[in-house]
């Protein structure tokens, strides 16, 4: 707070104090209050590597984009770090879905992206938000290859234990709640989305992992639920996915996860 304070006369800087609501409700309270064109989520625990911000925005500006992420730096404990680019270039993209990644940071968005949406409060997992429905919102997006952000690897962060707690359930909640967001706002449902889908599927299957096998075998028929009603019609160009999707068509949880711990 005493550091806060240092800034609290710099004009376009805004203190603002609530009560810790996660990351959704800090985020959502600093859409609801900024003026500006573009905005950028950080991280508390990471960081903008120099002139990350310019390089952002410089690009953000000459293109009139809707979205511009640029590449990262992950920094581990022990002072090691290692690249990851997004592009070796500058590259202007219609459709994000599959192309840019989808954590809020490393990036800007056009503020008005965000009309009449915010994030989920209480989940996490938050940031599914950009592939189910501010990806789609995009008209044009653009990637850098300047590396603009640093990623601290905080093995105490949900990411590293999540698994151990009832809590990475919300991996299935948010998914199948913003699919329904996804279809009230007009979006489509293409093959592209069946596809993220699947790998959603995937990826909740190893963030509850550690879970009981009842709970484990119950989210499975969920995402079978999920299948049925809105991908059914689809199939997978993925090679990898083609025995997780029968596994969904047939309700058959030992395929299920058979072809997911082989991968």
């Amino acid at each position: 707070h005493d550091v806060l304070n240092k800034f609290e006369n710099i004009e376009n800087i805004h203190i603002i104090e609530q009560k810790n609501k996660g990351f959704s409700g800090a985020r959502n309270t600093g859409i609801d209050y900024a003026t500006g064109r573009y905005l950028m989520f950080l991280d508390s625990d990471d960081e903008m590597l120099p002139n990350g911000i310019n390089a952002l925005l410089d690009r953000a500006y000459e293109y009139d984009a809707d979205i511009v992420e640029g590449g990262f730096r992950y920094i581990y404990p022990n002072g090691n770090y290692s690249n990851n680019p997004s592009s070796n270039e500058i590259k202007e993209i219609s459709m994000p879905l599959g192309i840019l990644e989808g954590f809020f940071w490393a990036k800007v968005y056009k503020r008005e992206m965000f009309d009449g949406i915010r994030l989920p409060e209480g989940y996490w997992f938050e940031d599914s938000l950009n592939l189910h429905i501010l990806f789609w919102r995009s008209k044009k997006s653009i990637i850098i290859p300047e590396l603009v952000y640093g990623y601290y690897k905080n093995e105490n962060g949900i990411t590293h234990t999540s698994k151990k707690k009832l809590k990475s359930i919300d991996s299935l909640y948010i998914t199948e709640s913003l699919i329904k967001d996804h279809l009230k706002m007009g979006f489509d449902i293409t093959l592209d989305y069946y596809e993220y889908f699947l790998r959603m599927v995937r990826l909740t299957y190893f963030r509850t992992r550690e879970m009981d096998e009842e709970v484990r075998n119950s989210i499975f028929l969920c995402q079978c639920h999920l299948y049925e009603s809105y991908f059914s019609s689809f199939s997978t160009g993925v090679r990898e996915m083609v025995k997780l999707e029968s596994s969904l068509k047939t309700q058959n949880y030992k395929t299920y996860v058979y072809c997911l711990e082989l991968q």
